[in-house]
Formats: structure tokens, C-alpha cells, sequence
């Protein structure tokens, strides 16, 4: 008797190899092929070059080449396509504020690429960040409740003693030339008595490292007090492992080793958080102002809490993301007025007038501050681009027409699911077509001179309006807290925190310049670091410097 399998054979080798040959073959005609010769982003008007493993990847985020930049929107207009990895995949590379204003303000349709997440997700584990849909929606509810007004108030006493801190450690560094510590040098010469070379991104890192850990959970580090070496090595992470993760995790690099090694404690002192507000939460005893803790509140509805692991997630993104995107717009800032003396002590007269500390109420209050810190977001982003990947087939508008290979005028672009997307945030906010011809000079004066903005660009999405009205005259409307500047995203993942960074920025300008003196360090160089590691006019290099200073006391006019 047969059974129904009698006849089924397994292939041999060399059928087996053949099926492999076939199959990658096909995989190879639908990448190199059907997929650039289908795509909607074909007809668009591209850059040269492009034709290595990575496209035009290196020079789109190439922070060394905005002028190459400028050339391509001076020649194809603000949106056109650049060539992806192995330069067959076809991505739109934009600054048009039309287009930008519907990417951002349809988050579920265009998402953060996987790579990009892939990205986030070592360091940020599973918060705001790399969330999505729905877990998105519930996770920024619970921590928006971080930034109401009284928590700002609250939040700004625990900035002005970390401040008070901080500002009493340089004055110790300056007064004693024995003090070593992480980010300062010894003098370099006896002439050079008061004054101390300090790497103010180390310092300033430290500081807000500390806020975020009071804010967030009610925990003192105290870094900034209580140092135990100065390590703060630069990333040596290559594009190999964010295209293929595989890579790191079979050949991991030292700084994923040191990831993994700290997202342990972190981890556990999460747990450790939890574990205190729940019992605080039985005996009666939890206080409902501030921190994480509110997501365990009675009045929470279960549907609408975080997960513990989105806790911890939370607690990663405000320490990291957090902590490092402000103390780098703040070390960016004192660098800008070190290397302007002039505006340094206008600044300086500003602040002088007022008295020792900058309460909450009149953080808004002093208009050259404001306006430095503005020009700091402006040139300065924390985040210099971020990538968005199309999640349906869709039409993309534009607020300015542009033409495509065949010499036709299109007002609006197709895009398939899929497809890649650069949001080129520091590009577009020293672009000059947007800025004037001054756009990449650090000019506060711009702010001092501002206008009304009008109505968001059609296509926005309501969420996306500008939170304020304020514009240099002569800049045009574009998405953003402030319109063409991208420093925070815009749209319903507008950054929760930003009011906050803002608070602090602004604290700690106004008591260093009251009471020090800024200087570049003469033979140092600073350099920008882009997604995955700095380049310096297009040369590679291994590892970051910090950003070095020369400070010492102001002691009034002389």
C-alpha cells in the first residue's frame, strides 16, 4: 500500500544550489533592477556621484559640506532624490517647508527607519524615542505630566543648586592651580595664574546628567561633585553595524561593550525606582508633583500606564538623550561667545542688571539672552538630521514647484511605502535660501528683529503649529517650535522636554557669564559630530576632544 509521500524526494546538492542561484538571482534583478526602474522618486532631478557601497549617504551627513548642499538646492530646488546604499535605492533628501510640515506632522505614516531605531535602541532602550502608534501615545501622556508649570518651578530650584554647584567648582578650578579634576588642565603657565583651560562639554554633561536624575526619579548622582575618572570617550561606531546589526553583535566594538555594561545598573536602579514609589504608593506617602512616579497614580487608568520596561526605557532617553543634547547646545554656546568677546559682554551687561539668579517667571524676560539661545538652536542642533521612512504609498506637497528630469514642473512628489526620507535639520536651518546670505554666521542680533509668523504651511498637521510666533524678519513660515528651526522635531513627536532644556540653557548662561570670562583654547580644535561618527573636512578621525575653554573670574571692568 502508498502512502501519499512515496514519491517525495529531498533535491540534491545540486539542485539545492541551483534553487539558492535562482532565488538570489531573482532578489538581485528586484533590487538592482525592478526597484530603481519602478520607483516613483526615479524621475526627480539627483546630485552626481552617489555611485559607491553607500550612496550619498556620507555626504548627506557630512556636516562639513553644507556648502556642496546649498549648491544641489541652488540647482534642483529644496527637495530631490539621492541615491541610498549601493546606490540603487532612491531616497528624497528635502528642506521644502510644505513637505516637511506633512512628514512631520503624520508620524504613524512616516515612521523612523529601522536603522534609525536600531540606532536609538542601544542607548535609549524602549522610550519616547523608538517607540511607535499607540505605546507612542501613551508613553507622551504620561511623561508630558513631567513639565506642567508647578513642575517647571520646582524643576528650576533643583537647576539654580546645581548651577550654584557647578559655578563654585570653576571658581575653585581657577583659584587653584593644584585642583585637578575630569575636565580641566593644569595652568600652562605661571603668567596664566586664574586662569583654567576646562572642557566645559565635560563639565556641563556632568551637570545635566545630574538635573535629569532629580527630575525624573527623585535620585542624586552627584557626577558633577564626585567624580572618578574623566572618561568620556568618543563613539568608534562604524556604519557596518547600523545596516547590519548582525555585525556588532558578532564582532561587538569597545563602545558597545561599554553600552551594555551600563544599561545594566541602569536598569536596576529603575527597578529600584519602581519598586520605592509603589511602596509609597501603599502607604499613603507618595507625593504627585514631578518625576515618573506619576504613572503609577491611582488616578493613571491601566490601559493608559507605561510598562516597566518603557520606565526604564524613559529613564535612558531623558539621561542620555536628555543630558547630552543640552549640555551640547550649552558648550556650543559659551564656544560662540567665547570666540565674540563683543557679544560676550553684551550679554554680560544684560545679565549684570538683573540680580544673582534668574527666577522661572523672568526666564523670558532678558531679550539678548533669549536671542543667543536661539541663534545656539539655530546654528547649533542637537540633532543635525534624522530620517523618516514612508509607511504607505503617498503624495508628498510642496510649497515650492520644482522640476524633474524631463524639464516638468511638479508641485508635489509620490513616494512609496518604503522609501527613505532625509530631514536635513541643520541644513535647513543655515540654508540660505531660508536665512539670507548670513545664514551660517552666528548673529543673535537676527532674533532682536523678529515678526508675526502666519499660518502654518498647508499639509500641517494641526499639532505641528508653531508653539510662538517668533521669526527673524525676512525668514519665511516653515514647521518647527519656532518656524524653519527643526532643534526639537516638530508635530506630535515634537521633543516633551524641550520647555524644560530651554529653562536650563538659560539658567546656567546667565550665572557663568555673570561670573566668568570665556576664551577659546588657543591650538584646539572643535569639531561637529554627525549620526555615527565626525568627520573634519572629509577625513575620518577616532575619537571626540571634548570642547576645551579658557576661563577665569570676571572681576568687573578694570
Amino acid at each position: 500500500m502508498s502512502g501519499p509521500l512515496e514519491h517525495v524526494r529531498l533535491p540534491t546538492a545540486r539542485e539545492g544550489i541551483l534553487f539558492l542561484i535562482a532565488y538570489l538571482a531573482v532578489r538581485a534583478l528586484h533590487y538592482f533592477l525592478y526597484k530603481p526602474l519602478t520607483s516613483p522618486l526615479r524621475n526627480l532631478q539627483h546630485p552626481p556621484g552617489g555611485k559607491g557601497w553607500l550612496g550619498h549617504f556620507s555626504e548627506v551627513i557630512d556636516l562639513y559640506s553644507q556648502e556642496k548642499i546649498d549648491g544641489w538646492v541652488n540647482t534642483y530646488g529644496k527637495a530631490f532624490m539621492v541615491r541610498g546604499p549601493f546606490w540603487v535605492h532612491h531616497r528624497l533628501w528635502t528642506i521644502d517647508p510644505r513637505a516637511l510640515a506633512h512628514i512631520m506632522g503624520n508620524p504613524n505614516d512616516y515612521r523612523k527607519s529601522e536603522m534609525l531605531r536600531r540606532a536609538a535602541r542601544r542607548y535609549l532602550s524602549s522610550g519616547l524615542i523608538d517607540a511607535e502608534g499607540e505605546r507612542h501615545k501613551v508613553q507622551r501622556k504620561v511623561v508630558q505630566r513631567l513639565f506642567s508649570r508647578n513642575s517647571m518651578k520646582l524643576f528650576g530650584k533643583v537647576t539654580q543648586e546645581k548651577t550654584d554647584q557647578l559655578a563654585g567648582i570653576m571658581s575653585d578650578l581657577c583659584s587653584d592651580a593644584e585642583m585637578v579634576c575630569p575636565y580641566a588642565e593644569q595652568p600652562g603657565s605661571e603668567k596664566d595664574t586664574g586662569v583654567r583651560e576646562v572642557d566645559i562639554y565635560g563639565l556641563t554633561s556632568r551637570w545635566t546628567y545630574d538635573l535629569i536624575g532629580q527630575v525624573t526619579i527623585d535620585h542624586k548622582f552627584d557626577s558633577l561633585g564626585d567624580w572618578d575618572d574623566g572618561s568620556r570617550d568618543g563613539r568608534d561606531q562604524g556604519e557596518l553595524g547600523l545596516f547590519w546589526p548582525r555585525i556588532d553583535k558578532v564582532m561587538p566594538t569597545e563602545n558597545s561593550r561599554r553600552v551594555a555594561a551600563g544599561m545594566g545598573p541602569l536598569e536596576e536602579l529603575s527597578k529600584k525606582a519602581i519598586r520605592d514609589r509603589r511602596k509609597e504608593i501603599a502607604e499613603g506617602t507618595m507625593d504627585k508633583l514631578a518625576d515618573l512616579r506619576v504613572n503609577m497614580s491611582e488616578e493613571t487608568l491601566p490601559g493608559q500606564k507605561m510598562w516597566d520596561d518603557e520606565i526604564t526605557g524613559q529613564l535612558a532617553t531623558f539621561m542620555f538623550a536628555g543630558s547630552e543634547t543640552t549640555s551640547g547646545t550649552i558648550s556650543w554656546a559659551l564656544h560662540a561667545l567665547a570666540c565674540r568677546p563683543q557679544m560676550q559682554t553684551k550679554l554680560r551687561t544684560e545679565c549684570l542688571a538683573y540680580g544673582e539668579s534668574l527666577p522661572f517667571e523672568q526666564l523670558d524676560q532678558l531679550p539678548y539672552l533669549d536671542a543667543v539661545v536661539m541663534e545656539v538652536l539655530r546654528v547649533y542642533p542637537s540633532l543635525p538630521s534624522t530620517i523618516r521612512e514612508a509607511q504607505k504609498d503617498d503624495i508628498i506637497p510642496l510649497a515650492e514647484p520644482i522640476q524633474d528630469r524631463n524639464g516638468k514642473t511638479v508641485s508635489s512628489i509620490r513616494i512609496r511605502r518604503g522609501q527613505v526620507i532625509y530631514v536635513p535639520i541643520e541644513q535647513l536651518q543655515v540654508a540660505t535660501c531660508v536665512w539670507g546670505p548670513d545664514a551660517r554666521e552666528f548673529n543673535p542680533e537676527r532674533w532682536l528683529n523678529t515678526g508675526a509668523s502666519q499660518a502654518t504651511p498647508d499639509g500641517a498637521a494641526p499639532e505641528s503649529a508653531p508653539a510662538s510666533s517668533k521669526r527673524p524678519t525676512g525668514v519665511p513660515d516653515g514647521p518647527g517650535v519656532w518656524p524653519n528651526i527643526l532643534t526639537f522635531i516638530d508635530g506630535p513627536r515634537r521633543c516633551v522636554g524641550y520647555k524644560l532644556a530651554l529653562m536650563q540653557i538659560k539658567m546656567i548662561l546667565y550665572a557663568l557669564i555673570r561670573d566668568f570670562e570665556f576664551a577659546p583654547a588657543p591650538e584646539k580644535q572643535i569639531y561637529k559630530w554627525n549620526l555615527t561618527r565626525p568627520y573634519v573636512a572629509g577625513e575620518l578621525l577616532s575619537k571626540g576632544t571634548g570642547l576645551p575653554l579658557f576661563v577665569r573670574p570676571y572681576k568687573g571692568d578694570v
